[in-house]
Parts: C-alpha cells; structure tokens; sequence
C-alpha cells in the first residue's frame, strides 16, 4: 500500500474536509527523525477522487519526508502514477540544506526526482545560487537545467533582480550528484549581466566536494626573455590526502614549458614536488640583448624543487627544502622565483624538541642565481655547510642554587674559491690590508657552552646576578693555498678616494693547510641592578641601572680560525649586556669588560607605555677583541664602536601611546664628539581601516669596511580599506644617500584588492630600480581574478626595464 493510500483509507469517500483549523496526517515511510518513520503531510484542505484516485491537498501544503521538505498552496497527489504535482510558491528543502523555489513541481512520491518550472536553487554547502526556466532530476541522482544559470555571489538585498557580479549562463547546466560535478553545456560567463567569454564546455565541482579533478582556469605570462606565454593547468585530485597539477604553458619563443606539481599528505605529515622543463625552440634569442654568455641560451632547460616536514615521533621531525636548475636563469624565467631573487639556499634537517633542551641537525647549500656579477657572486665562492648541529639544554633541578645551560654546536665548511678586498692607503696607494667573506678549502669546528647563573635580591632591592661560562672549540682547517681574487678599495683616482675596481690574482692569503687546534675561554662575572619603582594615582615609574663586569682571558686564535658564522655586528642596546657581542661562534669576546647602562619605563594604567635605555662598553683590561689589532680576515669588530677603550654610546627610545600604534628608536653615538653614527626609526600604525609602517635607517661613513660616505634610506608600506570590498596598499623603499653619495629609488610598488564573498580581484605593480649582474632594473605587473568555486585566473608579467 502507497503512503498516500493510507490517506486515501482514512478519507474514503470523503469529497470534501473543510476546516478552520489545518489538517494532519501521519503516513508509514522511512522518515528519519520523524515519529514511527512516518510521512506527515499539514494542509488547511484535504479532497479525495476516488473514481480517478487523486488526492488534493490545498492551502498551506506542508510535506515532511526523509529530512526534505515541501511547501505549496496546492498538491495532487496521482495514486496511479504515485507522483506528486506542486502548485504555487512551491519551495523543497532537502536534508542538505538546499532550498529549491520553483512556480511548479511534477516529483515521485519519494521526493526524489521529478520536473520543476522556473526554478531558483540556493544551495548552502557552498553558498551557491541556480536558476533555470526548467529542471529534471532523474533517477540515477542527475538533475539538468534548461536554460540556466549558475553563481557564488549573493543577491542584492536592495534589488534581487539585478544581475550578480558574476554568473555563468548556459543551455544545459547538468549536476551529477554522485560525480559531485556540474557541467555547463555552450556557456558565457557573464559579469553584472554582460557576456564577457564564451566556452563551449565547462565543469566545475558541486559544494559537497572541496577537491575534484578538471581543468583550472587559463593563466597569463609575459616574459622579455622568453616571450608570452599562456596555458591551462589540470588539476588531478589522486585521493583526498594526494594531487597533481599538471601546467603547460606555451612561450611564442621557446615552445612549451610543462611544469607538474605533486602534493601529498601523509599521517605524520606533509610533502611538495615540483618538476619542470623545457625543450626551447630558439635557445639563441633567450635575453636578446643582454651582454655576455647569457645562461639560459641553452637547448634544454629544467628544475626541481621539494620541500617537506615528516614528524618521526611526538618530540622528533624530518625536513627539506632543496632546489636544482640546469641553469640559474632557469626558476625566474619561468616565473618559478621572483626576478629579483639572487639566491636559493636548499637544506634538510632533523630536529627535535624536549620539555627543556633542543637539537637541530641539518645541512645547507648556497646556489646562486647571479652570472656574469663581482667574483664573490659566481657559484664557486658560494659554501656548501654541513653537518651543523645545534644543541641546547637547561637543567631542571638547580645546581649550586643556579641555572646552568648547556650548549653545543659542531660545524662544517665547504668552498671552492674565494674572494678577497685588498684596501689601499688613499694617500700612499699601499695596501693595507685584506678582507674576505670566506675561505676557500674545507674547515670544521666542534664548540661546547656551559653557562651558570644565580639571581638574588638583597634586604635593600638590589638584584645581583653572579655568572660563570666555560666555553671550548676544536678546529680544523684546511684552507688551501690557491690564487684569491681581489678586488682593490680605496686608493686615489685623480686626486679622490674611491673604488679602484681593478681585479687581480693574489696568492692564498688564508693558508691553514691540516690545522688543528683547540682554543678554551672560562668567564665569570656580576651583574647589578637597582630597580627604583614609584607608583602614582595613574601611572607607575621604573628606573634601573645596570652594570656588569665580566672578567676573562684574552680571545685565542684570532684569524687562524676561519670567521664563517660571526661576520656581523651591529652594536646596539638588544646586545650592550650580551657576554658575546659576536653573532656566532666563530669568534669569542675576550678580556675584561664592563657593560654600563640605566634604563626607564613609563607606564600608564590608560594603555600609555613609553621606555628608554642608555649605556656603554668599557674594555678595562687584556686585548679587546673589536680593535683593529684583532681584525680577523672577514673584518669583524671594524667600525662596530666597540674598536676603542671606551664604546661608543648607545640609546634605545620606545613610545607606545595605545594599542593602534608605536615608535621605536635605535641610536648609536660617538664616543668622543657624541656624533650620530647609527640611527634606526621605526614607526607603526594599525587601526580601523589603516595599516602603516615607516622606517629611516641612518649608517655613517665607515671607510675601513670599504663605505667611505654616510648611507640613509626610508621605507613605507600603507594599507587602508576603503570599505569591505576595496583596499589599496602602496610600498617604497628609497636612497637618500649611498655608498657613492647617490639618491633615488630602490624599489617601489602599488597594490588593489577587491574581495567578496565570490569574486576577488588584484593587480600589483613592482619597479625595481637597482640592477646587479644579470638583474636588470624592472617594472612587473601581476593580476589575479578569483571567481569562487571556478578557480582563479593569473596574468603576469614585465613592463621592461626600468629607464
């Protein structure tokens, strides 16, 4: 017996039921949630034929089956067809949330199929919207659309009828539910009711999938190099943990470069492969124009790139990020790397993490992406750096009453050649010294760090820290005894310092041929600190000097080991309290030392916070480790304001007047005139609508390290929203003066964004203005078109180059 059968039984030989009140029926069926698995059908009317078996329902139609739902002014129910006719304001809900309205509605009793006349189709999986003059669901759980259209974007509030940012219009839109796709058959895609593109077929996957196999929308390339180019990528979903992405891209030039990337995820993680190539059609007119051996004018062409973390226990993970060319051309031709990127550094490591202590094992390599540059940029002055291990560990429980730390590092240097500056006296043209980044040969190093502390306040509120730190290296050094290209610095020319430029061979200037040796720093000392604090009815104040002594022999070795990882010093007030000044371990503060300071902090209960740091360095005893007679080859410590007896002077400045906003200040003075040597300003905004950073960077003249004029440079970088859709942003960084007293811009660019709950749409402009080696100045333009659930569409490419 059908279930509208039962209601024909409960109401044989009834004409009509009129009443006041509406009409319920309970039906057997599989209704899930509803009492006893029933169907119930809510009307004001109900009216059986029994001659013809069809049963009205009129006024009010309410239908409950199986989690859908179904509203009308009338319903005709054909016992003998067993299929339902809906009549006026129809609207279905199914058990997925999609809510269907439609003039009229022919379905099976099950609800399941069926034709419905001009139908609107919200769907709120993903929020999408489909109308057509007609639609038909068939058995096998396909519906097809006449004459419909399809979008992600929302209806106007105000006008509803007004056409959506985007749509897709089409004769036939086919969803197969359990393909979980939509088809659209001889389709435009239309914007604010305009025909902008036709395609003859097109799919795209339904909400109730977040990754489905097909063809993605077209991506754009503009290249001087290479040509334009264009293609269309296809995106192949392998499982719901793995994909492909296969992108072709045909260059006018150079025929078509295939670019595949594989995506997999893993239960203890994650991993990328990128695999590219190119068999270039007319490898001669790569870089029409550019002056040398341009590196790209080869036949084939290729990379690969991977990067991955695997977690190998709950304390214990795998990584890599490696890359590889045939040529260093290869990744920013092809719009793989920014063209202004000079370097990739591939390296895999193992790390691990405890409650207090942790270990990184990894290794590292330096490609460059520069030909034709200075020596020191060509791919045989780059080092190869592995095995390098860090290890760290606090102990838990206190030893003397202190903290004691542990740390280790091991080392190991690889390079091929090396480039060296030779200085020249500008009066007497003679050399007078070299300086060098590097070493060429092989150098390894084995260092260990005990370091103890304990801090105790006394009966007055002073806070005394006595410290001990132990520290020893192994080295080895096989630096050989090769030719090293110098580049001259300084000098006269017609009467002016200036670059000499003049490159010439020079013997080995770093020969450490099978060195070993061992060098051993112990240190102890004292740090003081008084904080005075005063609390007021809106305020509080915090002034405390600090001072320390740090007591130890002089530094050993200084230029027999190779100076790899200690190269730069900026001395300022994050490291005025530091026991080593140095950046790593390579070299070894040594002597006695005081370190000097006062610090203030304002803080008001409103949000108000304003701090300050003033100090010195003195060296009081031994060889101090900055001075000019204990410059390693690599130069560190020169100019650094710790060269002298007394340091130069250093300040720090922090305004914070709210939560929207602060300034921060860097300064470093001489020591004797109290002259500006150093300054950093930074400045940020963020609130409302309006992001904005500033900077100023002030360096002045530093001739011993080949800068014989004061540098100074600004950056910005604004955002603002102009409402919930649009935002601009624009960024600068420009050169007040350089290192050859010049100005102008280093870079500069522009941004605007629309986004919405369909569409997003960018376009960035990029001016790069410096060249260096084969990286030509350059002006860049990327746009990108989103249209949510189709896919995006990229066009980039450059202008030229920057006049």
């Amino acid at each position: 017996m059908t279930r509208l059968a039962v209601l024909s039984f409960l109401f044989l030989g009834v004409v009509g039921l009129p009443s006041a009140n509406a009409q319920i029926t309970k039906l057997p069926g599989s209704s899930a949630g509803k009492p006893n698995g029933q169907l119930l059908l809510q009307a004001d009317q109900l009216v059986y034929d029994n001659d013809r078996q069809i049963v009205t329902a009129e006024g009010s139609v309410q239908i409950f089956y199986n989690g859908t739902t179904v509203l009308a002014k009338k319903v005709i129910y054909n016992r003998q067809t067993r299929r339902l006719i809906a009549e006026g304001g129809v609207r279905i809900t199914e058990a997925n949330g999609s809510v269907t309205n439609a003039e009229s509605a022919d379905l099976t009793d099950d609800l399941r199929d069926g034709f419905v006349r001009s139908i609107s189709q919200q769907r709120t999986a993903d929020r999408t919207r489909l109308t057509a003059e007609s639609g038909e669901r068939t058995a096998n759980d396909v519906t097809i659309f006449t004459r419909g259209t399809y979008t992600a974007c929302e209806a106007c509030k105000e006008n509803p009828e007004r056409p959506p940012l985007w749509q897709v219009r089409a004769t036939r839109v086919i969803h197969k539910e359990q393909e979980q796709t939509i088809y659209y058959e001889d389709a435009f895609i239309e914007f604010f009711g305009v025909p902008i593109a036709y395609v003859p077929y097109l799919w795209s996957p339904d909400g109730t999938v977040k990754r489905a196999s097909g063809f993605l929308l077209p991506h754009y390339a503009q290249n001087s190099r290479i040509g334009p180019g264009g293609g269309v990528s296809y995106y192949l979903a392998l499982s719901p943990f793995a994909d492909i992405t296969v992108s072709p891209t045909y260059y006018s030039d150079q025929g078509v470069h295939l670019n595949g990337v594989w995506r997999q995820a893993l239960p203890n993680g994650q991993f990328t492969v990128k695999l590219g190539g190119i068999i270039q059609q007319n490898p001669n007119n790569v870089g029409t124009g550019f002056t040398g051996n341009d590196p790209g004018a080869r036949r084939e062409r290729g990379g690969v790139e991977s990067t991955g973390e695997l977690l190998l226990s709950d304390k214990w993970k795998l990584g890599w990020d490696v890359a590889g060319a045939s040529d260093t051309r290869y990744f920013r031709d092809f719009g793989l790397e920014s063209t202004a990127k000079t370097e990739r550094i591939s390296t895999v490591f193992v790390q691990g993490k405890g409650d207090r202590s942790f270990f990184d094992l990894r290794t590292y390599q330096i490609r460059t992406y520069i030909e034709n540059a200075p020596f020191n940029d060509s791919q045989s002055y780059q080092p190869t750096v592995g095995p390098l291990i860090d290890y760290n560990t606090a102990f838990a429980d206190p030893i003397l009453g202190g903290e004691f730390r542990f740390n280790a590092n091991t080392t190991t240097v690889f390079r091929d050649n090396a480039l060296a500056f030779r200085f020249i006296d500008p009066l007497t043209n003679q050399t007078q010294r070299f300086l060098s980044q590097g070493f060429a040969g092989d150098y390894s190093r084995v260092s260990v760090d005990a370091q103890w502390r304990k801090s105790f306040t006394d009966p007055l509120g002073q806070r005394w820290t006595p410290f001990f730190r132990l520290r020893g290296d192994v080295y080895s050094a096989n630096a050989r005894n090769i030719q090293i290209a110098t580049v001259d610095v300084g000098g006269t020319t017609n009467g002016a310092t200036s670059f000499l430029s003049a490159t010439t061979i020079e013997p080995g200037l770093f020969d450490r041929n099978g060195e070993v040796g061992f060098r051993g720093l112990p240190t102890i000392g004292l740090e003081y600190r008084y904080p005075f604090i005063a609390a007021a009815e809106d305020a509080s104040h915090l002034i405390e000097p600090i001072a320390q002594i740090i007591v130890r022999p002089n530094e050993q070795s200084i230029g027999r080991l190779p100076n790899e990882d200690a190269q730069s010093l900026v001395f300022d007030d994050t490291n005025l309290f530091s026991l080593n000044k140095f950046s790593g371990y390579d070299r070894l503060e040594g002597g006695t030392r005081s370190n000097v300071g006062v610090q203030y902090t304002y803080r008001s209960y409103s949000g108000f916070l304003a701090s300050f740091l003033f100090g010195q360095s003195y060296q009081l005893s031994g060889l101090n480790s900055f001075s000019r007679g204990a410059v390693d080859l690599a130069g560190a410590g020169l100019e650094s304001g710790l060269q002298t007896a007394r340091s130069d002077y250093v300040a720090a400045v922090r305004i914070q007047p709210s939560i929207y906003g602060d300034i921060s200040a860097r300064f470093r003075f001489d020591q004797q005139t109290f002259g500006l040597r150093r300054l950093e300003l930074v400045g940020t905004l963020y609130g409302g609508p309006l992001f904005l950073t500033t900077g100023y960077t002030y360096i002045a003249a530093q001739p011993n390290v080949g800068f014989f004029n004061d540098r100074e440079a600004v950056t910005a970088a604004i955002s603002y929203k102009l409402d919930d859709n649009w935002s601009i942003s624009a960024n600068g960084n420009y050169s007040l003066r350089n290192s050859t007293n010049a100005s102008g811009w280093i870079s500069n660019g522009l941004g605007l964004r629309y986004a919405d709950e369909c569409f997003v749409f960018s376009v960035d402009y990029l001016q790069i203005y410096a060249g260096f080696g084969d990286i030509q100045p350059q002006r860049r333009v990327t746009a990108r078109i989103t249209l949510r659930t189709l896919g995006e569409v990229s066009i980039h490419g450059g202008l030229g180059s920057t006049p």
